[in-house]
């Protein structure tokens, strides 16, 4: 998920022509996976020889990443894991389970502003490739 994140943000960052830095919320038993994903989109070849069509140009766009703790960061990062709440229960087709309050509704403004609609799907091989 971090790295399909990093590859938007990188395709983001080049359409602009500009360079970006990560803030992270700090999980940190979960901390290396977001720093694992950030590694791996800087690498320019994944693992089997296969060429990371963002490895050079994540190098050059994105500048930092830094972990910051809730004390640190601002009110954003609850609405950011209510929008993922939100959409995890959609995809997991579970989001009925929730009308006490009112999630679909929720749903309903989130998709609303999705990039064209469009929700991201990440892919099996990549996700293997992190669990190796």
């Amino acid at each position: 998920s971090a790295y399909k994140q990093f590859q938007l943000f990188t395709d983001y960052l080049k359409r602009k022509k500009a360079l970006g830095n990560i803030y992270a919320d700090s999980r940190y038993n979960q901390d290396r996976d977001i720093l694992d994903a950030y590694l791996k989109i800087m690498d320019r070849e994944l693992k089997g020889g296969i060429v990371n069509p963002y490895g050079e140009k994540s190098q050059k766009l994105l500048t930092t990443l830094t972990f910051a703790n809730k004390f640190s960061l601002t009110s954003g990062l609850e609405l950011a894991d209510f929008i993922s709440f939100t959409a995890f229960a959609k995809i997991q087709k579970k989001i009925n389970q929730f009308g006490d309050i009112k999630l679909l509704k929720g749903w309903n403004i989130i998709s609303q502003k999705l990039v064209g609609r469009k929700m991201y799907t990440i892919n099996p091989k990549l996700v293997k490739q992190f669990s190796q």
